[in-house]
């Protein structure tokens, strides 16, 4: 028979390329909001870590009656302390982001002092993922 025709089951080339098209935009997606999740994440760290060296950096003050002169006096004693204890360790000081905190002495700040982050950016100041945490604010 001449007029017998075979039929194949399969896609298109136009079905593929649509499936693959919304696999693309799906993954894009999803790799958005994870990116941006991981982001918040380390932002939320940073401002833990904040309280927590700020703690220590109270505890300083009420064994030694007066204030670390820089974030590393917490880990290493400083030759005006008296009364002087390991307050955290090496790795704590740094942030998220592999940064060094920062021990910012200010009299007018009600502690008089501030443990900051600088941030994504390892800059001061900055806005979003590059803001800068403080333990003042």
């Amino acid at each position: 028979m001449q007029g017998h025709r075979s039929t194949q089951a399969g896609f298109s080339l136009i079905e593929m390329i649509l499936v693959l098209g919304i696999i693309a935009f799906i993954a894009t997606m999803v790799a958005v909001n994870v990116i941006g999740q991981g982001e918040a994440a380390k932002q939320k760290q940073a401002a833990a870590a904040v309280r927590k060296l700020a703690t220590d950096v109270q505890a300083f003050y009420l064994d030694n009656n007066t204030l670390p002169s820089k974030i590393e006096d917490l880990v290493k004693k400083p030759a005006n302390a008296q009364n002087w204890k390991q307050y955290t360790t090496e790795s704590q000081l740094r942030d998220p982001w592999s940064n060094s905190f920062v021990l910012k002495l200010d009299a007018q700040s009600a502690q008089g002092f501030a443990v900051v982050s600088l941030g994504a950016d390892k800059a001061e100041g900055g806005t979003e993922r590059n803001a800068d945490i403080s333990s003042a604010d």
